[in-house]
């Protein structure tokens, strides 16, 4: 079987490609972000031209495209149903407390919905799922007319309390339907049947507004894979949730909210296979691309997850890698303000027209440019010598709009420019340890992304780490990531009960129900009931509480399963929030199940090679922050396991560039990782 992992970075498209033979292929290509499958068919065909015509052929792909819609409102227009008396919702939203020192001041993002396109339908059910006013289809009658004449993309029905009963969601998804053929209509209760009006209202609104865009880019994506030959069915995208699903799962409704982190994602499974070769259980991973830079972390060999949170300032309520993103990357853009203070982000020059040294228009000073005047980057080895940088243009920007204003040399205003650029990132993963509980003394840092390898000793000096991983390929980690993860998806329903007053059929029969639904849903995809095995957690609190706990369940027909779910819930109390209450009753809120099934994944082979010094192919002279030095230049591919560098040294690969500055050695992996000691 040849598998292909393409990953569209906001600068780069990354692929890899491992063939029947298990060779490793790997290759970029300049992103195209008005049109992303361009670059990806251009890529396939420099990388993978004899592979895409194979029957047996598995194409995963991580994806920018919700995210890109998101960033950008681009998505569909369309209009929101709810409950008659609720339409302010929408403007309220939740009453969390945000900002600094709490302030009840919020810089909420524009809302997705027009407020002329939200309608208040009558009906009524309780919070039991007991009707207490019949639906007003006359009213969803009465709406058809106005939808059409909107020529709206998309429909978004969120009634109160429709987790507990779906019914007149369903009935209004019927009507419209039928009167609207063309328009997509997506019920709260589908999406997300789960407590809570705003955090269910705002992931249904982000489903129908996203998944249109999405389905578009498929079928754009599918018809240029025929176009090169390509007849495979075996298509799959990545997820939130460190998973893949098919395309076809993504173009049949509620799964568009599932793929707004589906590039970091993967990268940070990557990161989980690294962290077995590599002897490193605990990592930070710092994920440095061309516009931002991803920070995740590995726990016992376990990524860290996350029930819900915000992308792009929007409230999402679906199963996540625990990941955060701030603005830094090869493409920040670094400027002076009017008061002379240097400034360095979040803005990016992204892919078009990139840093200057790209020589493709771009006149503004950015982390690139500047690595390149310190001379970290080889102007003649950029992507392997495929892209020659300029660094009189990168002198140049650097000149203009930060050495001149703040009296400095190019070469100091460059330092200046990574070494604050640095501080960010370092200052990022702080705080993001520190919300987490990681001790960072007992984490290595994992580099990858195509700029992660050049800054990674900076930033791990920063933080006061002492190890560095720069894996094999990290200029396309994320694409590497896609071959190391299984198909998963996530079901939810909420049925607020104290454990104690249910019984244990009760209680497996709300864990059974979500996996017939899951088994119906993998059925159409193309899998049977044997390759699917399931994960079950619930979400539960002590009773009274306001947020839950996720706890895993293990065989919960068992006769004891709900006492052993009440136990863990208190032992996870206690190591969460430092104290638990056994005494207090524990209430089951949500059940969860993860249906899982089995791919075949990439795993790292040792390399040949014994003990010896890696032979030097150059040298390069480097600016570091204690003065400048010459360095030796190594090529990663003629390293062996046992190769030892001494700083200031540089290695230089296709996809990246790592930079070991004085102070910091380099030793080689018996699985080719390069780890740097301080």
């Amino acid at each position: 079987m040849t598998t292909i992992g393409v990953d569209v970075g906001g600068t780069f498209t990354d692929f890899v490609v491992l063939g029947d033979d298990g060779q490793l292929v790997t290759t970029k290509v300049p992103s195209t972000p008005e049109d992303p499958a361009l670059a990806i068919l251009e890529g396939l065909r420099l990388a993978a031209s004899a592979h895409v015509t194979s029957p047996d052929l598995r194409f995963l792909h991580g994806s920018t495209i919700t995210t890109n819609a998101l960033i950008q409102r681009r998505g569909a227009d369309c209009a929101l149903l709810v409950t008659r008396g609720l339409k302010g919702i929408v403007q309220v939203q939740s009453q969390l407390k945000v900002g600094p020192r709490h302030s009840m001041k919020r810089n909420r993002p524009p809302a997705l919905v027009d407020g002329l396109n939200v309608f208040e339908v009558g009906g009524r059910v309780d919070a039991s799922g007991d009707e207490l006013e019949p639906l007003d289809e006359k009213a969803v009658h009465a709406l058809v007319p106005v939808l059409r004449e909107r020529r709206l993309a998309a429909v978004a029905v969120c009634f109160l309390f429709s987790f507990a009963n779906r019914s007149h969601e369903q009935r209004v998804k019927e009507i419209l339907e039928a009167e609207l053929p063309d328009c997509r209509i997506f019920c709260s209760s589908d999406v997300l049947p789960r407590i809570r009006e705003w955090s269910r209202m705002s992931t249904t609104i982000l489903d129908a507004y996203l998944e249109p865009p999405l389905v578009r880019y498929i079928e754009s994506l599918v018809a240029g894979l025929g176009s090169l030959g390509a007849t495979t069915r075996k298509t799959f995208l990545m997820e939130s949730n460190g998973g893949v699903m098919p395309f076809s799962a993504a173009t049949t409704g509620g799964r568009a909210i599932h793929t707004l982190l589906s590039g970091p994602a993967a990268a940070v499974q990557a990161a989980r296979h690294v962290a077995g070769s590599a002897g490193s259980s605990n990592l930070v991973t710092m994920d440095l691309g061309g516009t931002s830079c991803d920070i995740a972390f590995v726990r016992d060999g376990s990524v860290l997850e996350v029930s819900g949170g915000e992308v792009c300032g929007y409230d999402l309520y679906v199963p996540m890698l625990d990941i955060a993103t701030i603005g830094a990357g090869g493409g920040t853009i670094a400027r002076v303000d009017l008061s002379g203070r240097l400034l360095v982000g979040p803005r990016s020059a992204g892919a078009m027209p990139g840093p200057a040294a790209y020589g493709q228009g771009g006149t503004e000073a950015t982390i690139t440019d500047a690595d390149v005047v310190l001379g970290y980057l080889n102007p003649d080895f950029f992507l392997g010598g495929r892209l020659r940088l300029a660094p009189d243009l990168a002198a140049a920007a650097i000149e203009e709009h930060v050495a001149r204003p703040l009296g400095l040399g190019v070469e100091e205003a460059g330092l200046a420019m990574v070494r604050i650029n640095d501080a960010h990132m370092a200052d990022a993963i702080r705080v993001c340890a520190s919300k987490r509980g990681v001790s960072l003394a007992e984490c290595d840092l994992l580099a990858c992304g195509g700029a992660g390898p050049v800054h990674a000793a900076a930033v791990a000096e920063e933080l006061g780490m002492r190890r560095v991983i720069v894996p094999q390929a990290p200029g396309v980690f994320a694409a590497l990531g896609l071959l190391c993860t299984d198909v998963a998806q996530d079901y939810v329903q909420s049925d607020i009960v104290r454990l104690d007053r249910i019984d244990n059929e009760s209680f497996a029969s709300n864990f059974k129900a979500l996996e017939m639904k899951a088994l119906e849903e993998y059925r159409r995809q193309g899998f049977t009931a044997v390759e699917v095995r399931f994960e079950r957690e619930i979400d539960a609190r002590y009773a009274g509480q306001g947020f839950e706990i996720r706890v895993p369940v293990t065989d919960p027909g068992s006769f004891d399963s709900r006492e052993r779910a009440a136990a863990r819930f208190h032992d996870l109390h206690r190591a969460i929030y430092g104290h638990s209450a056994e005494d207090e009753a524990v209430e089951a809120v949500s059940y969860r199940v993860r249906a899982v099934v089995a791919m075949p994944q990439y795993h790292s082979s040792e390399i040949a090679g014994g003990h010896s010094a890696a032979a030097p192919t150059g040298e390069r002279r480097l600016v570091f922050a204690g003065g400048e030095g010459t360095a030796t230049v190594v090529g990663r591919e003629g390293l062996s396991p046992g190769d030892e560098l001494v700083g200031p040294a540089v290695v230089e690969q296709l996809d990246t560039t790592t930079v070991i500055p004085p102070r910091w050695s380099a030793t080689v992996t018996r699985h080719g990782e390069l780890v740097l000691t301080r």
